[in-house]
């Protein structure tokens, strides 16, 4: 069974591939560890990563995960598929105006230092309604009964699920990080990412 760990946070969380981290991991903020509390939103944004990732290595194994997950035919889920990856570029494209919006507005003076520690929190915390709109709008071109299975789907995944948010300013410490750079960074990627 596919088991899915996210951890969101910006960019430091990739340094763990390099470093060892602490004894203690990094500070929790909110924590789902494979339960049904798992807001639903926060659901479809990990399964829209799952299969956005899966597509572009293989298609047909997600289109075979969708029908198991679902029981759709072939072109059902097929059509599935495609409706799941427009809804991923619409998703990216909203997350990445939250982002310009909190980090990179050329209208006001880029923040820094300890003022991007509530930011990156609140860019976290933004998943959560952008997932529920995408979640909404894809089931609003669902029939009633796919819109069901999806449902159901998204249920049974939650048990697969783990999904971590840390405290961004001890996480930042720990790692020995200067959120600067990681501002820095994130707003040259959006620079070249088109609105």
């Amino acid at each position: 069974m596919l088991r899915i760990v996210v951890i969101l946070c910006l960019f430091p969380i990739l340094s763990f591939a390099q470093q060892s981290p602490p004894e203690s991991g990094p500070p929790v903020r909110v924590k789902y560890d494979q339960t049904a509390n798992l807001p639903d939103g926060l659901a479809f944004i990990s399964t829209l990563r799952v299969l956005s990732e899966m597509s572009a290595i293989d298609t047909d194994s997600a289109i075979d995960l969708i029908q198991r997950g679902m029981g759709f035919s072939q072109d059902d889920a097929q059509s599935f598929l495609d409706l799941v990856l427009e809804m991923s570029r619409a998703y990216s494209a909203d997350y990445d105006r939250q982002a310009r919006l909190l980090f990179c507005s050329k209208e006001k003076p880029r923040p820094a230092g300890n003022n991007l520690y509530p930011l990156f929190e609140a860019l976290d915390d933004s998943e959560l309604p952008l997932g529920n709109k995408y979640l909404a709008l894809i089931k609003a071109e669902l029939s009633q009964d796919k819109a069901a299975r999806f449902q159901a789907w998204l249920n049974s995944r939650k048990s697969n699920i783990t999904l971590v948010r840390v405290r961004h300013k001890e996480h930042y410490e720990q790692l020995g990080r200067d959120p600067d750079q990681t501002v820095y960074a994130l707003c040259e990627h959006l620079d070249r990412t088109p609105e």
